[in-house]
């Protein structure tokens, strides 16, 4: 009997040692060790669209580890407001669970840490109330950051131009990494050339053509819950020395809808020279993250610019960026340029360059025969008559033909100088840009002169040079009073611009056959 008693009198004690060794591991486990974890880092991988981009956070709630992976969350006392009464659509149980609709959805402990909806909903309303309450935020990344709930948001980019990244929840109880994406607006124009409706970034013109224009863009996205009111969306075209025709369309994505005007964007203003059409913010939220595009038309203006400097065409874009911010917008340009040229006429004798021939009447055509001008020389020897949009100016006998495109006129005489027999043969000018060494237009001009059958082995390149010409050209045609013979005409003195001030082109090589001379009338 004694030997059964300290058997079981042994069992029981060895049964209180092993409980009070299990009650010491418990006591482990709810973190009064070494172990218990009260800071963490937080890591962001920055967007490749905006690699300089800046981010704050602000701390919801905080910490506290109860044990292995379990933690207690407090609110901290800047944000208590925001879940008062349910007004943002959240509240809090007593055991500082968040709810939405009555129901926990902090149960995951991940679930801030990913694309969850009611975590991007969530993460938006307390940056917004953040900013509005005026709460201190901490810059980010950072390490040895106090465990708890955090709101992150992007600040700023590098330069506006890309759409901030959307506010992300993050659940910091160990080192996190996030990675934010910004989101890229585009902008490009481009002129559509010839039949086929190119895209080109610049193209050749003569006054009064009518240009097309494309210009395509992306609409930005935002928060479900973004302020409609800080939502702008503005494309601003500015004509120079071109005439808007005021025939704006917008199509919105892949299946070209048309947009409706005064409901989807308005018109804030349009003019000759201007215009500036704003989407209507519902437009912004329906339509973003789709492709916008422009068409409309304008007339090369009869103030053109000849040469270099060309007739630019401008696109700015100002949009929100970050709707959360004051201010915070991002702006885009891009740009289109026309080109056009120009030459001089005058009419002088053979055998007496100071005199002018009187009474000589010209037409100027272009290759497909159109009529664009037509001048006439009076007795006194000046011209006294000109009309056509492209005879922009007449100073004595001179007669300035401007706002030409590249291709080919012809000079045609229709009317010969008093005692003088007509030209048998047109004279062509031949307009052609010299291109820069990358392939683009320059607006300075080649010019090639053919009379007849015969064309001149002198291709005159004019340089602009403080409003004046490095290489000069004289074109010299034959005349015989009384008789038309082969190859005779009025001597003419041809100049050619390509530039705001007349360039002139004076230089010489002779048109002729054989038997060039001159006769007295009988």
């Amino acid at each position: 009997m004694k030997s059964t008693t300290k058997k079981m009198f042994a069992f029981l004690l060895s049964v209180i040692m092993v409980l009070a060794m299990t009650v010491t591991a418990f006591a482990a486990d709810e973190g009064t060790g070494t172990t218990k974890r009260t800071t963490a880092n937080l890591n962001i991988t920055r967007s490749e669209n905006a690699p300089n981009a800046t981010f704050k956070a602000y701390k919801v709630m905080s910490a506290k580890q109860v044990g292995e992976d379990l933690f207690t969350y407090t609110v901290e006392d800047a944000f208590k407001p925001f879940f008062e009464n349910g007004a943002n659509g959240y509240t809090l149980n007593g055991d500082n669970e968040i709810l939405k609709d009555g129901k926990a959805v902090t149960d995951d402990g991940e679930w801030a840490n990913t694309n969850n909806t009611t975590a991007a909903d969530l993460a938006a309303k307390l940056e917004k109330f953040a900013i509005q309450a005026g709460i201190t935020a901490m810059n980010v990344p950072a390490n040895d950051l106090p465990i708890g709930y955090y709101v992150v948001s992007e600040t700023a980019t590098a330069d506006k131009a890309q759409v901030s990244s959307k506010p992300v929840l993050v659940n910091l109880v160990k080192d996190v990494n996030i990675t934010p994406k910004d989101s890229k607006t585009t902008l490009e124009k481009n002129i559509l050339e010839g039949d086929a409706e190119t895209p080109v970034k610049e193209n050749t013109a003569s006054v009064g053509d009518e240009i097309k224009y494309e210009v395509t863009t992306s609409i930005p996205t935002y928060a479900a819950n973004v302020d409609k009111t800080k939502l702008v969306f503005k494309l601003t075209d500015t004509f120079t020395r071109l005439d808007y025709q005021k025939n704006l369309e917008i199509y919105v994505g892949d299946d070209g809808q048309k947009l409706e005007k005064d409901t989807d964007y308005k018109m804030t203003k349009e003019t000759d020279r201007e215009f500036v059409a704003e989407l209507t913010a519902d437009a912004i939220l329906a339509y973003q993250g789709k492709t916008l595009t422009l068409k409309y038309t304008a007339k090369l203006a009869e103030d053109a610019v000849i040469g270099s400097e060309g007739n630019p065409n401008d696109i700015h874009l100002e949009y929100t960026n970050n709707p959360n911010q004051e201010n915070y917008t991002g702006t885009l340009d891009d740009k289109v340029k026309t080109y056009t040229y120009g030459f001089k006429i005058r009419k002088v004798d053979k055998n007496d360059e100071t005199k002018d021939m009187a009474g000589a009447k010209f037409g100027i055509y272009d290759s497909t025969g159109k009529e664009l001008g037509i001048y006439t020389y009076g007795e006194n020897g000046t011209i006294e008559k000109a009309e056509g949009l492209i005879i922009s100016d007449v100073t004595g006998n001179y007669a300035t033909i401007t706002g030409l495109k590249e291709g080919s006129y012809t000079i045609k005489e229709l009317q010969a100088p008093n005692g003088y027999s007509i030209l048998e043969n047109d004279v062509v000018v031949t307009i052609e840009d010299v291109k820069t060494a990358d392939g683009k237009l320059s607006g300075k001009g080649k010019l090639t002169l053919t009379q007849g059958s015969t064309s001149s082995d002198a291709v005159v390149e004019v340089n602009q040079s403080a409003g004046t010409a490095s290489v000069d050209l004289v074109v010299k045609i034959f005349n015989v009073k009384g008789i038309s013979l082969p190859e005779t005409g009025a001597k003419t003195a041809m100049y050619c611009l390509f530039g705001g001030a007349a360039l002139i082109v004076l230089g010489g090589f002779y048109f002729g056959l054989e038997k060039l001379f001159s006769r007295k009338r009988q």
